[in-house]
């Protein structure tokens, strides 16, 4: 038999060291015979835990402000930074490696060649480094290497591979011209593109050199052959007026202000015949309308004109009488 050290009471103990008869006896036993500390946080006494010897602290809140991470300032940048307990131990000064390194660099600052950002070099890399980072120096490399004259056949050749592959896709041809089709759908970039085109391209055709080369190549490229109302014309043609006039259009071997004649007579006088088909260049006596064309067609006959240029236009239509179009091309010849 033992006695309960809370309420004195005798009970049979299970074990051997049993001090209270119930765990009801023994949490007020603890309860009330807990040691009091200080807490250093808040400077105020309060009850150990029965269970925690080494309490030191009455709350979390108290360990967190006492312990916690406060606001320091850097010794190398100046600005503040949360600085914890443990790093105040060991005597942090710096907010990050970075103002830490540079307090005990020897080298200089260099603006990177890419990105034009001010950057560290250590005394190991004065006379190399003149990149900030791997992102700027990549490119740079790629960009050197495509421009040596060695290189140049191998990266095309390269690129040429690649879009091969990747044009023997069909859901690459798909997603291109989704993504053409989305951008040239927004009204601003399509004025954007086509004001930078115009812009770039106006001083090259503002040359006649240059103007009178690009249409000749445009028109060998299209192989553009004579329809069926020029070949007719160009028959009646040599039969009335043998080696007189030759046609023009397919190899384009005369270029008038920007314009292609049809037939040019080729023995020295300055005479073109422009062949018109009906629907097309919007015939009035055929009852089709077409005023956009007819101004374009007025403009060409004018710039004709303004060369020195005899022009005669032969409607399809005239082809269905070739005896009053005999006339005509009589007095075009005598004028």
């Amino acid at each position: 038999m033992n006695y309960c050290l809370n309420c004195q009471c005798r009970y049979y103990p299970q074990r051997r060291e049993s001090k209270f008869c119930s765990r009801a006896c023994m949490t007020v036993y603890r309860q009330r015979n807990r040691k009091m500390i200080i807490c250093p946080g808040c400077k105020q006494a309060h009850p150990q835990h029965a269970k925690n010897n080494r309490q030191q602290y009455c709350s979390r809140q108290c360990f967190k402000d006492h312990l916690g991470p406060k606001l320091a300032r850097c010794h190398q940048c100046g600005h503040s930074f949360l600085q914890k307990h443990s790093d105040k131990l060991r005597g942090r000064r710096f907010c990050n490696f970075t103002c830490y390194s540079k307090s005990r660099r020897t080298g200089n600052y260099k603006n990177c060649e890419v990105c034009g950002k001010l950057f560290y070099r250590s005394k190991f890399h004065l006379k190399h480094a003149r990149f900030c980072s791997w992102a700027c120096l990549r490119p740079a490399v790629r960009r050197a290497y495509v421009a040596n004259p060695r290189n140049r056949k191998k990266v095309l050749a390269s690129m040429h591979y690649a879009l091969e592959k990747r044009w023997q896709d069909p859901a690459q041809h798909k997603n291109v011209s989704q993504q053409s089709l989305k951008r040239w759908s927004a009204p601003h970039y399509k004025k954007k593109m086509g004001h930078a085109i115009s812009k770039g391209l106006q001083p090259l055709w503002s040359d006649p050199i240059y103007r009178e080369k690009r249409i000749k190549a445009f028109m060998k490229a299209q192989e553009r052959r004579p329809t069926n109302p020029e070949k007719k014309l160009g028959q009646f043609l040599r039969r009335l007026y043998p080696g007189e006039f030759k046609y023009n259009g397919n190899r384009a071997g005369v270029v008038l202000s920007s314009h292609i004649p049809d037939f040019i007579n080729v023995n020295g006088r300055k005479q073109v015949i422009e062949m018109f088909g009906c629907y097309w260049h919007g015939c009035k006596f055929c009852g089709h309308k077409n005023s956009m064309q007819r101004r374009n067609d007025a403009k060409r006959i004018k710039d004709f004109n303004n060369l020195g240029w005899d022009s005669l236009v032969v409607w399809q239509h005239e082809l269905s009488d070739l005896d009053k179009l005999q006339i005509r091309l009589r007095n075009f010849m005598q004028c």
